[in-house]
């Protein structure tokens, strides 16, 4: 997969998709999947054009640029042009005419219901049809997809992962909810109780969906191992919050490598427990419920 700077890209013949793309979920699918179908079928080149820093906050992204990067690369998208503040002044119509048709060779523009572009976001779908005879291009424009009423989208998700909603928000996202992160230096008390844990930090951009216990997959390498992620506060053991992670039945240092946590089920809210010998029993019914949902059907 190509990944292109948007002042410095030249593209012919393409057909391109615009979008923050945050989350990459089901909707994102289908619009970039309608890209790369129709693009084949017309013999265009595909492009998915998107940021590579949120436009109006630096954080609570359901995906840094890394992440989004690797879930683009799984759809086999292969060409990406990264945008970022530097596009903010342009105006719609110059960003029609001299971006996209003049260097980008645009030839067919999908865009989702909701899409705006340009200076004070004045350009969406409508707009670009007064463009479409002149600049000699196609336009798509993908509906909302609803699920149990409620409309795909990023916000949405943000919202029910904040919520501790965690199954619905994978259903909207068409995959498990994961963090990317790097092991740190903990306070080493997950050892001491019998329960030693990764503690996980991840990219100030990334939102942390709501405290409690999770059931995980960890990916390390070519690894996959069943855990239980704590979000929050560790009140019991008079701990500031952390987020960290006991990967079951695996012994061994691995502290500054970097891991990738599935969340697959959201299982109960943080807890302060009257000693660390009822946090322990805890620990082993929450390890229990881990390996019972995460056992294959």
């Amino acid at each position: 997969m190509r990944v292109l700077d948007f002042f410095e890209a030249n593209l012919r013949d393409t057909g391109i998709t615009i979008g923050t793309f945050d989350g990459i979920h089901i909707a994102h699918r289908k619009l970039i999947n309608e890209t790369l179908c129709t693009s084949d079928k017309w013999n265009l080149n595909p492009v998915v054009l998107t940021f590579s820093r949120h436009k109006y906050k630096k954080s609570e992204r359901l995906t840094t640029l890394e992440e989004k990067l690797e879930l683009l690369r799984s759809l086999k998208v292969p060409a990406v042009v990264l945008m970022d503040e530097r596009v903010f002044p342009i105006r719609a119509e110059e960003f029609l005419r001299k971006h996209l048709s003049g260097r980008l060779g645009l030839r067919w523009l999908f865009l989702g219901y909701n899409h705006r572009f340009g200076h004070g976001r004045e350009g969406d779908a409508v707009f670009a049809t007064r463009y479409m005879d002149e600049l000699e291009f196609s336009l798509t424009v993908l509906s909302p997809i609803k699920i149990n009423g409620i409309t795909v989208s990023s916000s949405g998700i943000r919202k029910l992962l904040k919520k501790g909603e965690l199954k619905m928000a994978n259903r909207l996202l068409g995959y498990d909810y994961f963090m990317t992160g790097t092991v740190v230096k903990g306070a080493g008390m997950g050892g001491k109780i019998g329960f030693p844990t990764a503690n996980l930090r991840v990219p100030e951009e990334k939102l942390i969906p709501a405290e409690g216990v999770y059931a995980v997959r960890v990916r390390m390498g070519e690894r996959t191992l069943p855990g239980a992620m704590h979000i929050g506060r560790r009140e019991t053991l008079n701990l500031p919050p952390s987020i960290e992670v006991h990967i079951i039945d695996f012994q061994g240092d691995i502290t500054g490598q970097k891991l990738r946590v599935e969340m697959v089920e959201y299982l109960r809210r943080p807890m302060k427990f009257p000693s660390v010998d009822d946090l322990r029993k805890q620990i082993e019914k929450d390890i229990e419920r881990v390996l019972d949902v995460l056992q294959p059907d």
